[in-house]
């Protein structure tokens, strides 16, 4: 604000709206209301978003748009130091990674551009409570304080400035990279498209005619390219089965995520078996197959062979409109221009000139695109192995890092791999490469190999929920059929709790599997399909006078059921059910209607105005039914309602309707002793300060390592049956 309004020269000529909003962890609510509320919300053009994912480095531009370029080639052009890619920006929006942001809101809600950035690196703190300010780098602030100041000047002080009118400049999405943070490289949709169509078209015609004049000589080229091309494709094949046999043993002898705290151990553990395989698959099949061609042949037609397959990718990808796909363009562009047109002659195999001359032309040319992918791959690692810490118990972590290593290698060895054919011999390279793997996994089998710390050198701690719960179930009749109470853990990494997290009553404690609506437990947010195993300690019961938190109670108002319409074979009822509900800020509804026989139960309408469609989900739990008795209640679809709100909340009156339909050979629904809907009420009091927490949960987070990043709460559950 400062630096923006203490320039008299340049004045401002557009309004600046600074936003802080609260509440964007409690699903976007103060960015909903702006949006969609406040007075100046519609004279909004365009915004920034500044969001964190990690702590610190440098901030990332991960989303752009939609469909207003103009917005992120302002950033392209004016920031000092660019740091982005369309990569990121892909696999956000695809939800491969668990996360959101306000962007989404004002994107959809107020239907304006705009550029989200994020700080990603150290993902480790992120959301723990070692996330301090302390960890963030003066330098960190500086650089993204440059960045949004020269944007931002531009967008609001200069005549070129495009804010005024962006749809005279709305021509679809805008694909974009950095070239290591230098400069960014920005193209429109449409250019890339015709690009792309250029030079995934373009080799191929350059294929076609070197088939062509080869066939006078009766070289039999295109066989020798078909060749080239399975020996490439089976040397992937084997680089991903090597990774991926690796992370499954290493996963089955109980070591996963062994890198998680020494992140270099990719490296060797993944990286250098993968890449050793390509070497070997691609050297030793090339051997068997091309006995006694001339190396430069041969590395000819790898190249050609190369090309071939990425040309067809390139067409592939651009078949399907990947923004994405301009990584891959500048992969092949200056090759197929220097090697296929500029410099075709210099790299013919019957050239007899100076070899060391065509391999530093290929090198020179190989190494703009090779850094940017070394760039990317640095960024994916530094993203995903953070990231592994909270992917939940059922995905096995060493798979998806031993799957993007291979991804990686073969992206990064792309047309490299060509060259070996000139080489005499890369033996020791291959055996020096196989030795430092074999280190690698014997110390990830070893007692050294912990996945988790917390010291001066990196802090990687391991993330548990610890809920200090009651939990209370009412039958259709309205009494208590069960009452317990106790600490509820949830881990959210693959390891779990195989490791020792300090307290004995958890390590002596049996592991439970899912069963029942929602798991029959206070889930804050619906994390049962990514969290499928806990453990559930027994202790007293946590009071509202214990805590000084505001008591919870849930109270049914209306309970009626009307009969719609009927035919010879069955009745149609609607069902509505509505409820007063006090506690706290946040507050989650499980709901589950259930079918029995001859009767069956959906939900149609409920207080939320969003579409019901978007809150179902298929049930989790080990068994399909619930069991009262001698009879048992069939799921079919669960839904998850959150409720939150600020600190002046009103008395909550949520409304559910249900349509069922009864077979009329049944009694009729209205005097039947039978549940049809199960619906759970949660208080979720983890808002309340720390000192309002109750004495056992704070006894049990005492016991914890110090590498354990607990997030703990109190929380009260209700489950009734109507």
């Amino acid at each position: 604000m400062r630096a923006v309004t203490s320039d008299h020269t340049h004045p401002l000529l557009h309004d600046i709206i600074f936003l802080f909003n609260g509440a964007e962890e409690n699903l976007h609510q103060a960015s909903h209301g702006f949006i969609t509320q406040h007075p100046w919300a519609k004279q909004v053009k365009g915004f920034i978003n500044l969001e964190a994912a990690g702590a610190g480095g440098k901030e990332i531009v991960f989303q752009t748009g939609p469909s207003h370029p103009w917005l992120a080639s302002a950033w392209a052009m004016n920031a000092p130091h660019p740091f982005g890619t369309v990569i990121a920006q892909e696999l956000f929006q695809s939800g491969i990674i668990p996360s959101d942001t306000d962007f989404r809101i004002f994107r959809d809600y107020g239907k304006i551009p705009g550029i989200d950035l994020a700080y990603m690196t150290n993902g480790y703190v992120y959301h723990t409570l070692y996330d301090d300010v302390d960890r963030i780098l003066p330098g960190c602030i500086q650089r993204a304080g440059d960045n949004i100041l020269a944007v931002v000047d531009h967008l609001v002080k200069s005549p070129s400035s495009l804010l005024p009118n962006p749809g005279s400049y709305r021509h679809g999405a805008l694909a974009f990279m950095d070239f290591l943070g230098i400069f960014m490289i920005t193209l429109p949709m449409r250019m890339l498209s015709i690009l792309n169509m250029l030079f995934s078209v373009g080799p191929i015609i350059y294929l076609a005619r070197c088939i062509m004049s080869s066939a006078a000589e009766r070289l039999h080229y295109e066989q020798k390219i078909f060749k080239g091309i399975v020996i490439i494709m089976s040397s992937w094949l084997a680089c991903a089965f090597v990774v991926f046999l690796l992370a499954i043993f290493v996963t089955k002898c109980g070591n996963s995520m062994a890198f998680f705290s020494r992140p270099y151990l990719v490296v060797f553990l993944y990286g250098l078996p993968g890449l050793a395989t390509l070497l070997i698959v691609n050297r030793v099949a090339a051997s068997i197959v091309f006995k006694n061609e001339d190396p430069w042949m041969l590395e000819t037609i790898f190249f050609d062979s190369y090309l071939f397959i990425w040309s067809a990718i390139l067409f592939q990808i651009n078949y399907i409109q990947l923004q994405s796909s301009l990584i891959l363009l500048l992969c092949v562009l200056p090759l197929c221009l220097i090697r296929c047109l500029f410099l075709k002659k210099i790299f013919h195999h019957k050239n007899d000139g100076i070899v060391a001359t065509k391999v530093a032309v290929y090198l020179a040319a190989l190494l703009p695109h090779t850094l940017i992918l070394f760039s990317l791959s640095w960024i994916g690692l530094d993203l995903f192995i953070p990231l592994c810490g909270r992917l939940g118990t059922v995905v096995p972590p060493d798979l998806v890092i031993a799957g993007l290593v291979a991804l990686l290698l073969i992206l990064l060895s792309h047309f490299v791999l060509s060259l070996i054919h000139l080489a005499e011999s890369i033996q020791w390279i291959v055996a020096g490469m196989l030795l430092l793997s074999a280190g690698a996994l014997c110390f990830v089998l070893s007692s050294h190999a912990f996945p988790y710390a917390v010291d001066n050198d990196i802090t990687a701690p391991q993330r548990l929920i610890v809920q200090h719960i009651s939990r209370t179930f009412y039958g259709f009749d309205k009494k208590v059929r069960q009452q317990d109470s106790g600490i509820w853990l949830n881990t959210m990494d693959y390891p779990g709790f195989k490791v020792d997290t300090g307290s004995n009553a958890a390590n002596e404690s049996p592991l439970l599997p899912c069963k029942g609506l929602f798991c029959h437990f206070p889930f804050l947010v619906p994390l049962n399909k990514f969290v499928t195993l806990s453990k559930y300690i027994p202790a007293d019961e946590p009071s509202f006078s214990e805590t000084g938190i505001q008591p919870f109670s849930v109270r049914l108002i209306q309970d009626e059921t009307t009969k719609i319409s009927e035919n010879s074979t069955s009745w149609t009822y609607k069902k509505r059910l509505s409820f007063v509900v006090d506690g706290p800020s946040h507050i989650s509804v499980h709901v589950a209607p259930l079918s029995s026989k001859g009767i069956s139960s959906k939900l149609t309408s409920w207080i939320v105005e969003d579409e019901i469609e978007r809150s179902r989900s298929k049930p989790t739990s080990i068994v399909d039914h619930l069991v009262l008795g001698d009879k048992r209640y069939h799921y079919a679809d669960w839904h998850f309602l959150y409720y939150g709100s600020g600190i002046y909340k009103e008395t909550w009156t949520p409304w559910f309707e249900f349509e069922i339909t009864q077979d009329s050979s049944l009694s009729p629904l209205d005097g039947s002793p039978t549940p049809t809907v199960e619906l759970a009420f949660m208080a979720q009091y983890y808002s309340t300060p720390l000192s309002a927490q109750s004495r056992d949960l704070k006894e049990f987070l005492a016991e914890l390592h110090r590498w354990v990043a607990p997030m703990g709460w109190v929380s009260f559950y209700e489950n009734h049956l109507f």
